[in-house]
């Protein structure tokens, strides 16, 4: 039996594979981290009285991450396509935003090749009738109010004058005058700017077209018009000084 279990322990000696010895360390150790001459960092623990110190080398890719308080490259210039009949387009670097000619207002913004509208904007003045408006034959006297400037809902919106196009401070700023309805009593006057960062701010003003004259008189004599509100002709509640655009 003797012999059989020191063959047994001979046998499990022959067939383990030795595993290299651990450094020895001490309590109460620290380690210091070093560079040395190729770049590379060494971390080094050294033990307080005489002793062996282990070196463990980590070699580093030599590309620093950029700083945090580095500001980001600014956006490359907005490209404005003018040769389109059916529409101006406004190319960034990843935007793309078309206005139309029609209208004047966003009919395509694409980002990444992604179209991102399910139609061209319209103007949409009107809202659900209360009790007191069905009692007064609202719903009669300004039916021509709930198509104005849809022309998907075959409302009239015609450009007085050809969109202007400017390169500001801030992009490129796209400016429309619009007539809602075939007599000239209600306009639309919107404001696109394209940001070279992607972003698009859109803003809207209603005018009379009695007022929209004065306006432009007060303008051609050096005089700027005043911020305009609903005017007269019959506008009623669906004359707010900021359209929903939809």
């Amino acid at each position: 039996m003797a012999n059989s279990s020191c063959g047994a322990a001979r046998l499990r000696a022959a067939t383990t594979t030795p595993k290299a010895p651990l450094p020895s360390t001490r309590p109460g150790r620290k380690s210091r981290c070093r560079r040395g001459s190729d770049g590379a960092e060494a971390e080094e623990s050294a033990g307080a009285g005489a002793g062996c110190a282990v070196t463990v080398a980590t070699p580093q890719s030599g590309v620093r991450a950029p700083s945090e308080d580095a500001p980001p490259p600014p956006p490359p210039p907005l490209v404005v396509d003018a040769t389109d009949p059916e529409a101006v387009h406004v190319v960034g670097s990843a935007l793309t935003v078309s206005f139309s000619r029609r209208t004047g207002l966003p009919c395509s913004m694409r980002r990444c090749g992604v179209e991102l509208l399910q139609a061209p904007l319209e103007p949409s003045l009107w809202r659900p009738l209360n009790d007191n408006e069905l009692g007064a034959c609202a719903h009669v006297r300004l039916r021509r109010f709930r198509t104005a400037g849809r022309p998907s809902r075959g409302g009239h919106h015609a450009l007085l004058q050809p969109l202007r196009v400017d390169d500001v401070a801030g992009g490129v700023e796209v400016e429309a005058h619009a007539a809602l309805l075939s007599d000239g009593e209600l306009c639309l006057t919107t404001t696109c700017l394209v940001r070279p960062d992607g972003a698009v701010e859109v803003s809207a003003r209603l005018v009379s077209g009695e007022r929209r004259a004065a306006e432009g008189a007060e303008a051609a004599a050096g005089a700027g018009g005043a911020g305009g509100a609903a005017g007269a002709g019959g506008v009623g509640f669906c004359a707010e000084g900021g359209p929903f655009l939809r």
